[in-house]
């Protein structure tokens, strides 16, 4: 909500569960489709959020605000 009022979001939703996708390998000589569901692991991207900010810092300040993804214990959120 702060982002949104900030007027620096961009973006924000959750991702369709892996049942619902695919991904795609590649190393043969073509590229091969595997339907999901698959397994869950820690790595796993639930979400995304998108800003536009102007600066590194600016966006290391909003990240520092982003609610704890599980609500406790560790956990991380990638920036990129």
């Amino acid at each position: 909500e702060q982002l949104a009022q900030a007027g620096v979001l961009l973006d924000a939703n959750g991702l369709h569960p892996s049942a619902r996708g695919w991904r795609v390998r590649y190393g043969q000589e073509r590229p091969v489709v595997v339907d999901g569901p698959f397994a869950e692991t820690k790595e796993l991207v639930a979400g995304y959020t998108l800003i536009d900010v102007p600066s590194r810092e600016a966006a290391v300040e909003w990240t520092r605000r982003f609610p704890h993804p599980h609500g406790s214990g560790p956990a991380e959120i990638e920036v990129r």
